[in-house]
């Protein structure tokens, strides 16, 4: 297994320095952290089999959320967050990542069934073993939320984003649209069900072609794995998520993850990807 770069050792430093002033946070600090394994079917995104390659990763966060009240009905959320990932086979898409966001949630009564309003915005800094995918991440959105029984919520959500890399291939945008359903199924149990379609560019990986060279919006020598290129083309992806939570202390809690994605590019370019994660999640 390949040792982490020095750009996720870094992240988890700083990570576990942030932790540590937690315990002297202000109330209205709330600090979050996690940890986790997981595994992606096919890392480079690519559409021929012979171009798909699997790995195991490793995941590292914490973020610290203040929260304003402003007024009865409206409140604004600051958050920092510090997050790196570390591949086991392809050390070069082990990346870290610090984001800043606001967030304005807006809920007219406080009654238990009125629906929450919501707007964010948020700011990322990416720093990748690969120097074409190393940037900056702009993204926004909006959503409600929605309390359909005592034991289920709803959420519908419309959100867009704009990437800006050192490589051509990885300056993209997109939009998308997405729906989840959450079920409170036991006091510390609950699961998650999830839908989102995105449309705009999309990545992928393969090895040189002139068909792909024709189709792509961009394309040049992928840095991450040898003797292939990354290409940029517009697609429509469709991604399913399902997970399920177990609080099992009152700030700890276990949670799993399975996300399907389904690509469908410009000419005739389609590619599946299945990532799946289990992590440790405190709050503090």
């Amino acid at each position: 297994m390949k040792v982490p770069g020095r750009r996720i050792l870094l992240v988890i430093g700083l990570a576990s320095l942030m932790c540590e002033s937690a315990l002297a946070a202000p109330a209205r600090v709330r600090i979050n952290g996690s940890a986790g394994i997981g595994y992606d079917s096919n890392v480079g995104a690519a559409q021929a089999n012979d171009d798909k390659f699997d790995s195991a990763f490793y995941s590292a966060s914490v973020a610290a959320d203040y929260v304003v009240p402003v007024g009865q009905q409206v409140s604004v959320t600051l958050r920092g967050q510090l997050q790196g990932d570390a591949y086991d086979r392809f050390d070069d898409l082990s990346n870290a990542r610090l984001l800043g966001l606001v967030r304005a949630a807006w809920k007219p009564n406080p009654g238990f069934f009125t629906p929450t309003f919501s707007g964010w915005t948020s700011i990322a800094r990416l720093e990748y073993g690969s120097e074409i995918r190393t940037g900056s991440e702009f993204r926004g959105g909006a959503f409600v939320s929605q309390q359909l029984t005592t034991a289920i919520s709803m959420r519908l959500e419309g959100k867009g984003f704009h990437r800006k890399a050192d490589g051509r291939v990885f300056d993209m945008s997109g939009q998308s649209l997405a729906t989840s359903l959450n079920w409170s199924m036991a006091p510390a149990v609950s699961t998650l069900l999830a839908f989102e379609y995105q449309t705009g560019d999309a990545f992928s990986m393969s090895s040189e072609n002139p068909r792909i060279a024709a189709i792509a919006d961009a394309i040049e020598p992928d840095d991450a794995f040898d003797d292939r290129v990354a290409y940029r083309l517009d697609a429509r992806t469709r991604i399913v998520t399902a997970g399920a939570n177990w609080r099992f202390a009152p700030d700890w809690a276990l949670d799993a993850q399975l996300q399907s994605i389904s690509v469908d590019g410009d000419g005739g370019n389609q590619y599946d990807r299945l990532i799946a994660v289990v992590g440790l999640l405190a709050r503090f």
